[in-house]
């Protein structure tokens, strides 16, 4: 029995789930142009001049002080090489996960929905802890402006997740009736 009866309150299952991933293609995309974009800051391969000031490697001082900033570029590299790499493999996967998700619905099978309701509820723990973090360990007036803004997407992400269980739940239902009819 789904959980949902309608996507969004008012469409199908199925058109709903199909949004979602075609989004969420859109945005794995994103988020592989965003990692290739920050492992080629941190390679140098993209000129100075046409980076913004921030993300513009500084210049080495003369003085005695040079050791401290040159570790401190090192650190920033690794860093950008960190948030690059994540952002590459995690909009590898999503880019994965989505496909099944649209070739999924197109098909109608189940199994194909899977991957996305393990992945996604792994995001949704992940997002849960890290918001519960985020407000433990800022200031109050922080960790309000953390607790106004994660509850709504906590909310609306679970929503949507319910979207693909629903449509799992669905799908497993009509397999069954299938298999009771053929038997």
């Amino acid at each position: 029995m789904a959980l949902l009866q309608r996507g969004c309150f008012c469409c199908e299952l199925r058109t709903c789930v199909r949004i979602q991933a075609w989004l969420g293609l859109l945005g794995a995309i994103l988020n592989i142009a965003v990692g290739v974009l920050l492992l080629a800051i941190m390679a140098d391969l993209i000129p100075q001049e046409h980076l913004p000031e921030q993300l513009r490697t500084p210049r080495l001082p003369s003085n005695s002080r040079r050791a401290a900033v040159a570790a401190a570029i090192r650190t920033m590299k690794i860093q950008q090489a960190l948030a690059g790499s994540i952002a590459l493999l995690n909009g590898l996967i999503n880019l994965a996960i989505d496909i099944a998700l649209i070739y999924g619905c197109k098909k109608e099978n189940r199994r194909l929905l899977m991957p996305a309701l393990i992945w996604f509820a792994f995001a949704l723990l992940f997002m849960l802890v890290m918001s519960i973090v985020a407000i433990i360990t800022t200031p109050v007036k922080i960790a309000a402006i953390a607790a106004l803004g994660s509850v709504p997407i906590l909310g609306l992400s679970l929503y949507f997740w319910l979207h693909i269980l629903s449509y799992y739940l669905e799908l497993r239902d009509e397999d069954r009736e299938l298999k009771r009819q053929t038997l």
